[in-house]
């Protein structure tokens, strides 16, 4: 290297001058000016800047920016020196070089060029402390934005033992993060004064780079700042993807640190320029204090605060009715409707094992004729109501929701959007995170993702199946065949569609079991649909279910058994896989595991009516416990479905009587009920579960009734 003066502009300039025995390699020169060229490109402030090359004759050069001040290494020897009063880098000291040898690596790769030698010899600083990194020498362009360097033709191993990344010596495969290895080391060295690597021999430092985890830094230096600590560990992975990807990213780390360390003292510099600048900042600073000073006791007094301002607060415990969405116009229809409100409630169902959430499943909105909130609150003790409306404007759908308050028939809640006509899978998905944003539920990450679980990606095939869902729904003849013409719409867009060959089977079973004169096809068209569902998804709950529903309903219990059970491993709260699976214990005469089965079914969703009344008919019928049924079924005749008294068995807050009650007029109670239509009765009789389940809504007031009536 060579101190030069340009003449005609008085400015020094560095000259690199390849030794005398190089310059006539052609090998060497090529290299040299492949240095300089990649060199010349970079134009950072923290790059020591390359101007030109000289190629003359058997002669050459390279016109560099000169530097003036010492390298890094010289001030770490300086640091080490005996009687010096530095050491380690504080704090203080060490960021903001750190920052800048980041930010010129950072120019360099942007270029995706990596240099390859970065060590403390060839970083400088200048008087004013500016960092300039030089000497581009090994240095490689990588091929492309997305690939390493892997040009083994011409890359050889060349630079720095004791600052190589463990990738560039055991291959060829590098790229950026070589680079912040390497700085890695130097931040290491700046902050506890040694080479973690460096050994007697290359062969032992370079063993000691691939192998050996360094000491912390805080081990060293106990003075260490932790966060600088944990970004020097990171950056001296062993393996790349355990490394930052960028050196920007290193850059932030840094800064986060530095606003962490002197975030009080920010904030007063900030408030002392501010007051010096502005004079509204002091008016500002009053206002502040006088809200701080009222903030406890309108915290105290919140709840009147809220009312008073007209936003009044959830209650804790939530019992919410889903009503029908309502369609204003004549399309999309009411079946795509009805079929997007069974969809959405039944996500909203695999969070109501909570004990703050009850969602009362559509099947029972449907049953009861529930459309308005004094409904809701009647029926089922609901003290929420979502109420949604669908309209077409031009080629979009407006979705509007409202969260109504069912005693003070009160919109709590609002929100209203708009979603591209069929794009069914984001409407479903729009309406369900505004559902959960009104309702202001929290859950858990892996509820959050099974909220999103789809089984297509096709819109027109979703759009069909919703309308066979929503068809399906009434359990009518009539609609039955639409629900299956639907399905097999939603298949002829999705041939993987395995929700859609579960629904179909569905509808095949219905259009079985309500059939005057039910063809046994039929059954093995819904067995076979429904395998075709699980062999597209093994773990499809609604698939088992369906498969244990037909082989209840045909009589084959061991089987249906096993196909509950599968459910439940999918879907450990579903409460309708429980009470189906207790019809299949109670059908193979294992009535303690009917009983505890039933009673796993009430522990998983404790507000939901309609398992009190299968534990009721189970009590009944199989066990002849007339007094344990009777107290169940006048606990929900008076209106309190979700609470009873007693000391018999618990389920959270759920607690039945311990003892049948004795009252010499629960025969002719059970003469009542006994004579009413066989669909009533277990299907441990033979009759089909859609049958079973239609007349027992059908019949709950009246068999309630009567049982109030004759105690």
């Amino acid at each position: 290297m060579y101190l030069a003066d340009h003449i005609a502009l008085d400015t020094p300039f560095a000259l690199k001058r390849p030794n005398a025995e190089y310059r006539s390699d052609p090998k060497f020169r090529r290299t040299f000016l492949e240095e300089a060229r990649r060199a010349v490109t970079l134009k950072h402030q923290n790059v020591a800047r390359v101007h030109d090359v000289i190629d003359v004759g058997d002669d050459m050069f390279v016109v560099m920016e000169y530097v003036e001040g010492e390298t890094l290494r010289s001030l770490l020897n300086k640091r080490r020196s005996p009687g010096s009063p530095g050491g380690p880098f504080t704090f203080n000291e060490f960021l903001p070089i750190a920052t800048q040898c980041l930010a010129a690596l950072a120019a360099a790769h942007e270029k995706r060029i990596v240099h390859l030698d970065v060590k403390p010899e060839n970083i400088m600083l200048t008087p004013a402390k500016q960092v300039k990194i030089c000497d581009f020498g090994v240095a490689r362009r990588l091929a492309s934005e997305n690939s390493t360097d892997t040009t083994t033709s011409t890359w050889t191993f060349a630079g720095t033992p004791a600052y190589m990344a463990p990738e560039v010596i055991l291959s060829y495969q590098f790229d950026e993060r070589a680079d912040l290895f390497a700085i890695g080391i130097v931040f290491y060295e700046m902050l506890t004064g040694i080479n973690p690597f460096q050994a007697d021999t290359v062969v032992a430092t370079t063993a000691r780079i691939v192998s050996e985890v360094v000491p912390t830094v805080s081990r060293i230096n106990p003075e260490v700042d932790p966060k600088l600590e944990q970004i020097v560990m990171r950056l001296l992975a062993k393996e790349p993807d355990e490394r930052y990807a960028k050196a920007t990213d290193v850059i932030d780390e840094l800064e986060a640190a530095r606003r962490s360390r002197y975030r009080v003292s920010d904030i007063i510099h900030s408030i002392q320029e501010a007051f010096r600048e502005y004079a509204w900042m002091r008016t500002m600073a009053i206002v502040i204090l006088f809200f701080l000073a009222a903030a406890p006791p309108a915290w105290f007094y919140r709840d009147r605060l809220e009312r008073w301002v007209g936003y009044a607060p959830l209650p804790a415990s939530k019992v919410v009715v889903v009503l029908p969405f309502r369609v204003i116009g004549d399309r999309p229809g009411q079946p795509y409707s009805d079929g997007l409100t069974e969809t959405v409630t039944a996500m909203f169902t695999q969070l109501s094992f909570s004990p703050k959430l009850a969602v009362i499943p559509t099947s029972a909105v449907r049953a009861d004729g529930v459309t308005t909130p004094e409904k809701a609150f009647k029926s089922f003790a609901a003290n929420l109501v979502l109420d949604g409306s669908i309209q077409e404007v031009d080629d979009q759908l407006r979705i509007n929701l409202a969260l109504v308050d069912t005693k003070k028939i009160k919109q709590l809640r609002g929100k209203s959007f708009m979603v591209p006509k069929g794009q069914s899978l984001r409407i479903q998905k729009e309406i369900t995170e505004a559902a959960i944003q009104l309702l202001e539920i929290e859950f858990e990450a892996s509820q959050q993702s099974s909220l999103s679980i789809q089984s297509t990606n096709n819109s027109g095939a979703y759009s069909a199946y919703l309308e066979g869902v929503g068809y399906l729904a009434s359990l009518n003849a009539e609609n039955i065949e639409r629900s299956i013409q639907s399905f097999r719409q939603a298949l002829a867009f999705d041939a993987s569609f395995s929700l859609a060959y579960a629904g179909l089977g569905k509808a095949y079973w219905a259009r079985y079991t309500i059939g005057k004169d039910p063809d046994q096809r039929l059954v093995d068209r819904a067995r076979d649909t429904c395998e075709q569902a699980l062999s597209l998804d093994p773990k499809l709950a609604a698939g088992h279910v369906c498969l244990g529903t037909i082989y209840n309903g045909i009589g084959k219990y061991e089987a249906a058994v096993e196909k509950f059970r599968r459910a439940l491993d999918s879907e450990p709260n579903n409460d309708e896989a429980y009470r189906e699976l207790a019809r299949s214990y109670e059908g193979l005469n294992n009535w303690e595991a009917a009983e505890a089965t039933y009673l796993k079914a009430i522990e998983v969703r404790p507000s939901y009516w309609y398992s009190y009344l299968w534990l009721a008919q189970f009590y009944m019928f199989s066990r002849q416990q007339y007094g344990d049924a009777i107290q169940i079924l006048a606990g929900l005749w008076k209106g309190k479905p979700y609470s009873f008294s007693g000391e018999h068995f618990r389920v959270d807050n759920m607690v039945m009587l311990p003892r049948p009650v004795q009252n010499p007029r629960i025969p002719i109670w059970f003469v009542g009920v006994r004579d009413k239509p066989k669909s009533m009765r277990r299907a441990r009789h033979g009759t089909a579960s859609f049958r079973s389940r239609a007349a027992l809504h059908r019949s709950r007031r009246h068999v309630v009734g009567r049982a109030r009536s004759t105690t």
